[in-house]
């Protein structure tokens, strides 16, 4: 009865789109093939969004050096015939420059190697914290917290573009919320057991799709076409970091909403196409073919007492 009751749930839930075991496999709720496209929809967007931005630094180096936002001793050097040692200074970025009036400066350089390297090391680093939040806390709020770091690094970057110290903090944020959201996510491919390699790849390809996001930004900021080399950006890099700090708060409250507290986790494969619906799966299989302990034990001690087991025929001679 047990058996025939498990066959006819294991055949309604495929009627309904869902895996045979997938209530139990996602928190006790149902998940049909929609849905789960929706959620891997989800997780790619949020990825592609935040994932490996710290990665398209040559656009953001030309926004930062198109606004003039880093200055250094040495690069008016030859200007000021000024022989000491360059001492990198926080000079305000509010005057745009021409690019080709900023390249040689070695000193600004190191700041932006400085500056890359804070971004790129976290994005990387700051999967290990992720992991172990991400293991006691569920992807809920590993993603929300990730969001909102990035966030911040956003805000940070934006608004105070005058600092050396905050840009290379608010990058370094940038990196870690970025790592954190796709480590948060990465379990929506335990969805598709039969695809999963296939899900997998949507969001390292959405990874390294995030690039592109400040190769936009660039294009938004660079001047109209036709403008003379001195002139403005269109829109601001602190007005563009704002904006991405927006885009931030949002992917927060996103995943605050869609998010388990638990992982995904894998359910039993389907069965191929073809096969019978109610056919028990290998786990009722093996429990089948494996004799109970009960009736084992209990024909053991009737053929010590010679008494026949129940059932069987009687010895000839009444025996």
């Amino acid at each position: 009865r047990r058996m025939a009751a498990a066959q006819t749930a294991e055949g309604s839930a495929r009627r309904r789109g869902c895996w045979s075991e997938c209530p139990r496999s996602i928190g006790g709720r149902p998940h049909p093939a929609r849905r789960r496209g929706l959620l891997l929809s989800c997780a790619v967007f949020m990825i592609a969004l935040t994932g490996g931005t710290v990665y398209g630094w040559p656009a953001m180096r030309v926004m930062l050096l198109r606004e003039a936002a880093i200055q250094s001793n040495s690069c008016h050097r030859n200007e000021t015939g000024a022989t000491d040692e360059a001492i990198p200074s926080e000079v305000g970025g509010g005057g745009a420059a021409s690019l080709d009036s900023n390249i040689d400066c070695p000193e600004r350089e190191l700041i932006f190697g400085l500056i890359y390297t804070a971004g790129s090391w976290a994005n990387q680093a700051g999967r290990l914290p992720a992991g172990i939040l991400l293991d006691h806390a569920g992807p809920r709020v590993t993603a929300t917290l990730s969001a909102l770091i990035m966030t911040a690094g956003a805000l940070t970057y934006g608004l105070a573009t005058t600092s050396v110290g905050s840009l290379v903090c608010g990058y370094l944020l940038l990196g870690l919320g970025g790592a954190g959201v796709q480590i948060s996510v990465q379990s929506t491919a335990a969805l598709f057991p039969r695809n999963r390699s296939l899900a997998m790849s949507c969001m390292s390809g959405a990874y390294q799709f995030a690039t592109g996001v400040l190769i936009v930004f660039e294009a938004i900021h660079r001047p109209a076409a036709g403008a003379p080399p001195d002139a403005p950006p269109r829109l601001s890099l602190s007005w563009l970091m704002t904006i991405y700090a927006i885009i931030g708060g949002m992917l927060a409250v996103l995943s605050l909403t869609i998010w388990p507290d638990a992982p995904f986790t894998s359910p039993p494969a389907e069965p191929p196409a073809g096969a019978h619906a109610d056919a028990p799966s290998w786990e009722e299989a093996a429990d089948d073919a494996q004799p109970r302990g009960g009736a084992r034990g209990g024909a053991s001690r009737d053929m010590e007492a010679g008494t026949p087991p129940k059932g069987a025929p009687a010895a000839p001679g009444g025996r």
